[in-house]
């Protein structure tokens, strides 16, 4: 018990710092920018967040599948081969899809920003998520050491050097989307770069594999597919509402946006810790009493807080948005159900049904994302973020149930103790 809470302290102190860090960040840059800018900066971030969880967190999901089992039996060579062959699919992944971007960068900032003058935000973007990348990586070998010291280091480093980049910018009177997006780039970069050399040294130590690829792509053959569908389903809405609405309505929604990210961020903090432990718990039986005790405490948890948000929001609402911004107050009111079923459903909901039941997740967004598409395309028109945020909620709500349902379903199973070795062979029949 007391090394859980010393690990869950080093990851959620640095996450909840850096946390608190961008709401105030956001808050300052919606007076700073205007709805315009900061709906063209919010909109490279949430791209960022979509790249990053289709391929960093599904090859970093992988990775978790793995690595923790190959320690366990006492053979951590495997497990470094594997999470090399992780840090090095990512940039080359990366090169791959700067090719089309760089050939396509007019018409991609036509799309989402209403200018083709807005090119290098994309190319930015881009930059800034091969820093993301690598950084994750390099937590994830934390992890899987159970360093999570290191871990929350990691990202007290990265985001001392991100928040000191952009108040340097702020106090020259130098920031803009262009130069807050360098920030976001340079310095995940200069943190993943000195904790490789000197910290993460295994990952590069360790001799090159062709054998842990083929082990982790035969995994990842599912995991990519359904972290793509999934964070199409989660991040699209910004998309539409850009694209459809014009930037400065997605100003209006990412903004309520932001004051909803924590709840789902803490969701995904607690995930850090107890995501290697999902799969040797399943294996040996404990996971589903632990489970079942969780996920009552966190929905309770969760339910007492959107109570307690509808009833400060009228007082809140103007403190927090400017006179431009007002109108997100209704649409945070209808975000936050949303941001909450994210808190419920990281800690172990996720990464359990993507161990386990990889096609299932996949064929549950499969089947949302044209739904959501023409109910964004109807909504959005119509009532503009406010539609948009009715959309996400909805689904969010609808997915929750069906997760929820699914994992207990499974931990409830009599033969869920003696799970192990058929979770592994089910898993390894699906990536054949």
């Amino acid at each position: 018990m007391m090394k859980t809470v010393s690990a869950l302290l080093y990851v959620a102190v640095p996450k909840l710092l850096a946390g608190g860090g961008q709401l105030m960040l956001n808050l300052f840059l919606l007076r700073y920018f205007g709805p315009v800018q900061f709906g063209a900066v919010s909109v490279c971030l949430t791209a960022i967040l979509l790249c990053d969880a289709f391929l960093g967190s599904a090859i970093d999901l992988g990775i978790l599948r793995l690595c923790p089992s190959y320690t366990a039996s006492g053979n951590p060579l495997r497990s470094l081969q594997i999470q090399q062959a992780g840090l090095v699919l990512k940039p080359l992944a990366i090169g791959t899809l700067m090719i089309p971007t760089f050939l396509a960068v007019g018409p991609i900032s036509s799309l989402l920003f209403q200018s083709r003058d807005q090119a290098n935000l994309v190319l930015l973007t881009m930059l800034a998520l091969l820093g993301v990348l690598l950084l994750r990586s390099v937590q994830t070998y934390f992890q899987v050491e159970q360093r999570f010291n290191w871990y929350g280091g990691a990202d007290l480093a990265h985001n001392i050097l991100r928040y000191g980049f952009v108040a340097i910018a702020l106090f020259t009177g130098f920031a803009t989307p262009t130069v807050l997006l360098a920030t976001y780039a340079v310095a995940p970069i200069v943190v993943s770069v000195f904790l490789l050399v000197f910290a993460a040294r295994g990952l590069l130590r360790t001799r090159i594999n062709l054998d842990a690829f083929k082990e982790l792509c035969r995994v990842l053959s599912w995991f990519i597919p359904t972290a793509l569908v999934g964070g199409l389903t989660t991040r699209m809405d910004v998309f539409f509402v850009s694209s459809v609405a014009g930037v400065a309505e997605a100003g209006i929604f990412t903004a309520a946006q932001a004051i909803v990210m924590p709840a789902q961020m803490l969701g995904a903090y607690l995930a850090v810790v107890f995501g290697p432990r999902i799969m040797p718990q399943f294996e040996n039986g404990t996971l589903g009493a632990f489970y079942r005790r969780f996920q009552g405490g966190i929905v309770i948890a969760s339910a007492a807080s959107y109570a307690v948000a509808l009833v400060g929001i009228t007082w809140v609402a103007p403190i927090l948005f400017p006179p431009a911004f007002q109108r997100s107050a209704s649409v945070l009111a209808i975000l936050l159900p949303a941001a909450l079923a994210a808190f419920i459903n990281f800690p172990l909901t996720v990464s359990l049904l993507l161990f386990l039941k990889p096609k299932l997740v996949l064929a549950i967004d499969a089947v949302a994302v044209p739904i959501l598409c023409l109910a964004y395309s109807w909504a959005i028109p119509r009532y503009g973020a406010l539609g948009a945020a009715g959309v996400t909620t909805s689904y969010a709500l609808v997915k929750t149930v069906l997760l929820q349902v699914t994992a207990w379903r499974i931990l409830a199973s009599p033969n869920s103790e003696a799970g192990a070795e058929t979770a592994g062979l089910a898993l390894s029949e699906e990536c054949r």
